[in-house]
């Protein structure tokens, strides 16, 4: 079980830190439609320009003779491919951002992908383990009331090692788990 949660951990952490999602020690919330033009703007755009100028219909343009340059030339095709492949890659990552943009809270698609993934690994080593909201406990006067019991207190123990800035889940989002992933 600890090598699991250790892969859940390591995957939802790297997205984490990479990824736009309004969460603490991730990078500052960009809207998906930013995303999307600095996309189109500064990688599709500028990768179209330079395999193009890079072809070789634009070969004469890039001549040397009879200069004598000193640096070592790069190989055409090796970057020609390259830029081939950058472009093609955040083409479909603009794609599938374009797709996503009426909906566009990634910060809860995230929190649930990292509950469900979570929750696999809990129910395969804890058939037994029922999701549960939990129930109310309203504690005492000095106290907040919060939803307690066994799945959230530990589904809280394993978001607080990934998520340590972020608080427990939600007992809604354990609430839209339970919804996805029957009892």
């Amino acid at each position: 079980m600890q090598a699991a949660l250790r892969d859940v951990a390591f995957h939802f952490m790297t997205a984490l830190y990479s990824t736009p999602l309004r969460l603490s020690g991730g990078p500052d919330d960009v809207k998906l439609f930013a995303r999307v033009q600095h996309l189109e703007r500064q990688i599709l755009k500028p990768a179209d320009r330079l395999i193009e100028a890079l072809s070789d219909n634009k070969l004469p343009l890039l001549s040397e003779w009879p200069e004598e340059i000193q640096s070592t030339a790069p190989n055409r095709e090796a970057l020609i491919a390259e830029l081939t492949k950058l472009r093609d890659r955040a083409e479909e990552l603009r794609d599938q951002l374009a797709d996503r943009l009426p909906e566009e809270n990634m910060t809860t698609e995230f929190l649930i992908d990292l509950g469900n993934a979570l929750t696999k690994v809990l129910k395969d080593h804890f058939p037994q383990l029922a999701i549960s909201r939990g129930t109310y406990d309203k504690g005492s006067s000095s106290e907040v009331g919060k939803m307690r019991g066994r799945f959230l207190d530990v589904m809280d123990i394993c978001i607080a090692e990934i998520l340590p800035n972020d608080g427990p889940l939600s007992s809604n989002l354990v609430g839209q788990l339970r919804k996805l992933r029957g009892p």
